[in-house]
């Protein structure tokens, strides 16, 4: 049957089903069917293309090149912005002032008129003042001429030294056009290097990818300095992971952030302890105590071992080297019971962690699982859970209107949470308990709407944090907005090399990143610090007064 036949059919059961007022059991039921049915066909369909073109690989038949269709209006858009946000009206235009403003001239250029040009009657009245900007690309060629001393008794020469930042035959404004380039510019070191090159120095692609990769340890300290300073400054944060490649080796690139900061990790595992040693400034450390054997029965150790590690119970700290002695003492075969393993070390290093100086206390999460249990208190974010909604494909016209209405009151109420954000109470708090159990508590007769209903609901305690602490924010943008950066960085360089270049690009994105959150000048920043004059206010010390400013004043972070 074609599918303009289907469709055809599709349309008559509309017709037939607008005339009947209330529809019967039976009948929901087969409407459900169909669109289970109709979902299990476009993925057998999905899949039956997939495995012919692999089939044709093996057949060593060439296929057809692989053209990405373009992109329709409105196709598979899952993104909930316009439900979330409310409309507002427009702004005025300020007609008032320019931009040049603050603007200054660094030259200033006389233009005249000749007599011949004018009319016989014309008499000066003035000048006219017409600021334009421009740019200029050349060089900066500086001749140090350095005194030099000479000590017979030392046999030694003695000489002048250059400035800081002035070493291997390059001043400071090239690598710090090379890191600002590499990062915030998204260019890559053949593209650095030919933008040097035509404005007229002489330097290697070599010399370029050394700076980055390079002893870097003033960037790498700043970076260590902003994320103490950006846990420091809320009790809650964001996380967020995409993916992202070292010498063609798949890794996980995590995002840490809240309105001060984001900072990026590149991790070669997607579990809970790669999360939790990342998180930990001080470097991963284990506590086997009453708490860790409570997670590691939750977590599902067997009876036997959870017996052993009772025995082991101590208040002292564990690095790993100790409580690797003890894994080996209870599990003997070093090629069996990794899931058991695991499971212990997690349940210790969330122990220690939670009491930690450094411990986040509330975690804005998407659903992930490798998230959960490292906080005491997992924020689940609004938007990521409307998604859920939007990817549902209603093929009756029917279900697609009782979709519709309810994503709208899912949308109604994230906004009533956002009312209760500026002006919180236990009452208030109860109300919209008792809401949300009303709106995720429906049956609407749309079976795929229904089962993701009941899923919301089981998630109520992360999705209502924010009654419990109404400063957390209610979804997770900060720190997945920054991740498009990662999604950017795999287009332009597919992936780095070397730990070196790893750790350099996720040092420079944090720098970036958290520069243009506090509004500071990156070029001017860089060169501060490769120059060594350390003028400009660190961008750790940029946090902590932000944040202590907004919290003497009691602002609540517009972050919703």
């Amino acid at each position: 049957m074609s599918k303009k036949t289907i469709q055809s059919m599709l349309d008559e059961i509309h017709k037939e089903l607008d005339k009947i007022k209330e529809i019967p059991s039976v009948v929901r039921l087969l409407l459900n069917l169909v669109e289970t049915l109709t979902v299990q066909n476009d993925d057998l369909k999905k899949e039956n293309k997939a495995l012919k073109k692999e089939l044709n690989k093996l057949k060593g038949i060439k296929g057809p090149p692989s053209v990405r269709k373009q992109t329709q209006p409105n196709n598979n858009d899952h993104s909930s912005e316009k439900e979330r946000k409310k409309k507002k009206p427009k702004k005025k235009r300020n007609k008032g002032g320019s931009k040049k403003r603050s603007v200054k001239a660094d030259r200033k250029v006389e233009l005249t008129l000749e007599s011949d040009q004018l009319p016989p009657d014309a008499k000066r009245c003035g000048i006219k003042k017409t600021l334009i900007q421009d740019i200029k690309l050349t060089t900066d060629h500086i001749q140090f001429n350095r005194q030099m001393y000479y000590s017979e008794k030392e046999n030694k020469y003695f000489i002048a030294p250059l400035p800081a930042g002035y070493d291997g035959e390059y001043g400071p404004t090239l690598k710090t056009l090379t890191y600002a380039l590499y990062s915030e510019g998204q260019m890559t070191v053949d593209k650095i290097t030919w933008l040097f090159r035509t404005a007229g120095a002489v330097i290697s692609k070599a010399t370029v990818s050394r700076w980055l990769t390079a002893d870097n340890s003033i960037l790498h300290e700043e970076k260590g300095a902003i994320v103490k300073a950006g846990l420091s400054s809320t009790s809650y944060q964001h996380l967020d992971d995409t993916s992202g490649r070292v010498h063609g080796q798949n890794c996980f690139v995590n995002v840490l952030a809240n309105n001060y900061y984001s900072a990026y990790f590149t991790l070669y595992h997607k579990d809970r302890l790669s999360i939790i040693e990342m998180l930990s400034i001080g470097g991963l450390k284990f506590s086997l105590n009453t708490q860790a054997l409570d997670l590691m029965q939750t977590m599902g150790l067997p009876k036997k071992y959870l017996t052993f590690f009772k025995t082991q119970t101590q208040e002292k700290i564990l690095d790993r080297d100790a409580i690797n002695t003890l894994l080996a003492t209870c599990f003997t075969d070093t090629k069996r019971h990794q899931k058991h393993r695991k499971i212990v070390l997690e349940a210790a290093a969330i122990a220690y962690y939670q009491y930690s100086p450094d411990a986040i206390s509330q975690l804005i999460v998407d659903d992930a699982p490798q998230f959960k249990l490292i906080t005491k208190w997992l924020g689940l974010c609004w938007v990521h859970e409307g998604r859920h909604y939007k990817k549902i494909n209603p093929v009756f016209v029917r279900h697609k209107k009782i979709l519709k209405q309810f994503i709208k009151a899912f949308w109604d109420y994230y906004r009533q949470l956002k009312d209760y954000k500026k002006n919180p109470s236990s009452e208030r708090a109860s109300q919209l308990k008792e809401t949300f159990n009303q709106l995720f508590s429906r049956e609407t007769g749309y079976e795929p709407l229904d089962k993701q209903i009941r899923l919301t609901k089981d998630k109520a305690e992360a999705l209502l944090l924010v009654l419990k602490f109404p400063h957390i924010p209610l979804h997770n943008n900060p720190a997945e907005l920054p991740a498009r950066y990662q999604a950017r960085v795999r287009d332009i360089h597919l992936h780095t090399m070397s730990e070196a270049g790893t750790k350099i690009k996720d040092t420079l994105a944090t720098i970036a990143a958290t520069a243009k959150k506090l509004s500071v000048n990156l070029i001017d920043y860089l060169s501060d610090r490769i120059t060594k004059r350390y003028q400009v206010t660190s961008l750790a010390q940029a946090i902590k007064d932000k944040s202590s400013k907004e919290k003497t004043a009691g602002v609540l972070l517009k972050t919703d």
